[in-house]
């Protein structure tokens, strides 16, 4: 529109002009024209260039040069300045100044068609009247229009911006979610403590620009935090320091904030907030002088496991305030999964250790009740041979010799077995299966016992599962081994339509269950066992029919 009347106001100017000379007009009209058209002009070229000025001195010079010339009788092309000037103000101004103008360029054109021009045609012009008032209210209007859809598609531009603003951050916030989603993968993916940490560093540095990072677990007494882990700039990763030790205590304010699960950003570790002057007492100075080219930004991020903290994640930046609102809301989502991760990454490490520490246990009662009694015996067997030769009787010698040999027959067959147990597992190379058929050949066989194995899928269970099953088994032909006296023991192992089952059946002495005669020969443990993955066990046995231990799992 502006573009369109910097056009117009000149060529109108010109005709204003010409008109003037072109049709005979008296002199003084001459003069008048080239008076006021400069004057329209001049004030045009104001209005039209965006200088802040009154709008109400645009109406008056145009109404009042216009009004001049009406009245000195020349009424021409320079009345076209009039509906110009309505359309204008009409778009641009208030609505108030808008009927301003229209009234007043009404009124100019009213004085000039019923007060000059009626009384040199001897009658009123209503035709020229009306058409110049029509045309004065038809560009009001149109001025006016023009400013309501200007200044609707002002709002839906408005509107369009904010909701491409809004997409982006919606956008940004599903890439946001996507990365903790994968972040949520990489540390649920393993329970290794080292590789749990490094998955949560890589995740940081998809988000964050740091230039140092570290892990500090708060320890059982709840008094120190170490360095479980720490990530330095390229010129020091070289220079790998020796763990370090925190008092909760001299972080004072910092811990206490920390603890209530809130995040803390210090934006200049050298600055003089109650922060930095704490971090630098309990740190020490050579935060300024080691860190000097690394460590200007500190933000510290709590690790919160179940309502309570176990540790802080430090991460740097050196340069002052380089972390922002974004940086801490990604740095404490990670920071949560990641507490999860660590502290679930704790208690399978003392899962593991009670793990171990059971079997070495159940390794030493076996060592007791089986290969102890069996050299015990042994050496009573031995004793009682050398006092047979002393008093000259050779039948007790031969029978105590026969003893020795049959209870070192027991004790060898013993440590076969618990030797097996102790080989590096098979179970995590090859699975449950091979597993199972390496027992049978390397123990029951050796042991006398015909021995088959029936697998109707090689399908692997989660090492949970295997490891759990291959006990309850182990445990089961343990029993066959000392106390059914069997002579032929069978396995089947099938992994089919969700479920595991399992089957160890043998041809020996059976028991009485009613009487709890089971329940001291390990079948308790099985129970257990079985119990904490989800199954059922059932033992189907009675005095001379021999033994079937059934167990069902869910995979």
């Amino acid at each position: 529109m502006r573009r369109a009347l910097a056009v117009a106001v000149p060529i109108l100017a010109l005709n204003s002009i010409f008109t003037a000379f072109a049709d005979n007009m008296p002199a003084s009209h001459h003069v008048a024209a080239l008076i006021a058209v400069p004057i329209f002009a001049a004030v045009w070229i104001i209005e039209l260039s965006g200088v802040r000025w009154p709008r109400g001195l645009l109406i008056a010079t145009v109404v009042i040069a216009n009004l001049w010339l009406t009245v000195i009788g020349h009424t021409e092309t320079n009345l076209l300045f009039l509906p110009l000037m309505v359309g204008w103000v009409a778009f641009v101004g208030t609505p108030v100044e808008g009927l301003v103008a229209l009234v007043l360029a009404f009124v100019t054109i009213t004085i000039g068609q019923l007060g000059i021009v009626a009384p040199n045609i001897g009658g009123i012009p209503w035709e020229s009247w009306t058409e110049w008032s029509f045309v004065l209210v038809l560009t009001w209007f149109l001025g006016f229009s023009l400013r309501k859809q200007e200044r609707l598609v002002t709002e839906l531009d408005h509107r369009g911006q904010e909701l491409q603003q809004r997409g982006q951050e919606l956008e940004q916030r599903g890439q946001e979610l996507e990365m903790l989603l994968t972040v949520s993968g990489s540390v649920a993916s393993t329970l290794d403590m080292r590789q749990l940490l490094e998955a949560v560093f890589d995740a940081l540095g998809r988000v964050l620009d740091y230039s140092a990072i570290a892990m500090l677990t708060l320890n059982e007494s709840r008094d120190t935090l170490t360095v479980a882990a720490r990530r330095g700039p390229t010129p020091h990763a070289a220079q790998e320091p020796q763990p370090a030790r925190y008092s909760v205590v001299d972080l004072g304010g910092v811990w206490d904030r920390l603890s209530q699960d809130e995040p803390i950003v210090i934006a200049d570790v050298r600055g003089g907030t109650p922060e930095a002057a704490t971090l630098r007492h309990s740190l020490g100075d050579q935060i300024l002088t080691a860190g000097e080219d690394f460590i200007r930004t500190l933000m510290l991020v709590p690790l919160v496991a179940r309502g309570q903290i176990i540790g802080v994640l430090a991460v740097t930046n050196g340069l002052p305030s380089a972390f922002g609102a974004r940086e801490t809301s990604l740095s404490l989502g990670i920071a949560r999964q990641a507490a999860v991760a660590i502290e679930n990454a704790r208690l399978h490490e003392r899962a593991q250790q009670a793990a171990v520490m059971e079997e070495r246990q159940r390794l030493s009662r076996e060592l007791h009740d089986s290969v102890t009694q069996a050299l015990y015996g042994i050496s009573l067997y031995a004793e009682a041979a050398g006092r047979a030769l002393t008093d000259g009787e050779i039948q007790p010698v031969a029978t105590n010799l026969q003893e020795i040999r049959d209870t070192t027959q027991e004790a060898l067959g013993e440590m076969r077995l618990l030797l097996f147990e102790l080989r590096p597992p098979l179970l995590q190379e090859r699975g449950l299966a091979a597993a199972l058929r390496a027992r049978l050949q390397g123990v029951e066989t050796r042991a006398g016992l015909l021995t088959q194995f029936d697998c109707q899928s090689e399908e692997r269970l989660s090492p949970e599962k295997e490891q759990e099953l291959y006990r309850v088994a182990q445990e089961a032909l343990n029993n066959v081994l000392k106390h059914a006296h069997a002579g032929r023991v069978d396995v089947n192992l099938s992994v089919a339509n969700g479920d595991a089952t399992l089957d160890v059946v043998d041809d020996g002495v059976g028991f009485e269950q009613s009487l709890g005669g089971g329940f001291g020969l390990g079948l308790r443990g099985m129970h257990e066992r079985v119990e904490r993955l989800g199954g059922t066990l059932r033992i189907d046995t009675s005095p001379g029919a021999g033994t079937h231990v059934r167990v069902d799992v869910p995979r």
